[in-house]
């Protein structure tokens, strides 16, 4: 998570970071160290306590779970490079794409002619394109009350869309 980011990983990513940090200087004296930024694994680690919801909003990020054996061909790979980090993350391009603007900065090289996702607001449910810029313009021709009840709407549609609740109401 030090490398891409993650809602409520701040601690992890800074944890991670330094230890990417701590591989680099010692590396730099001639030392041992590889870190790497594993994705999730398939099988056991810290994904395995995963529910479907989470399962599922780690596929909407791009990131595919890695098993064991591809694991293994990666930290070999990792190791053959000679490197102080390396990132063995699988990707899937046509999730990462989906993402549009979202795509964090380090992996926006990796997608061609990326798309603008497709939201709950096309579809009349809110969205993250129901607060986008028109949103200010819908909000000027509210009174207060209406104000706050398209603000509620859009924040029930931008957690139901995250925690992939299956609709603004669950």
């Amino acid at each position: 998570q030090g490398i891409a980011g993650g809602a409520g990983q701040a601690n992890y990513a800074a944890a991670n970071s330094y230890l990417d940090a701590l591989a680099q200087h010692r590396r730099a004296q001639g030392l041992p160290a590889l870190s790497l930024a594993w994705g999730p694994w398939a099988e056991g680690g810290m994904a395995a306590e995963l529910s479907e919801a989470d399962r599922n909003r780690f596929a909407r990020t791009g990131m595919k779970p890695i098993t064991p054996k591809h694991g293994l061909a990666l930290f070999d790979t990792a190791l053959a490079l000679g490197v102080s980090t390396a990132v063995p993350l699988p990707l899937d391009p046509q999730a990462l794409a989906t993402r549009g603007d979202d795509v964090p900065a380090i992996m926006r090289g990796l997608v061609r002619g990326r798309v603008r996702r497709a939201t709950a607001a096309a579809a009349g449910g809110g969205g993250a394109a129901a607060a986008g810029p028109a949103l200010g313009l819908r909000l000027a021709g509210l009174d207060a009350d209406e104000q706050a009840e398209l603000l509620l709407e859009v924040v029930r549609g931008e957690v139901a869309a995250t925690l992939d609740y299956g609709s603004v109401g669950a």
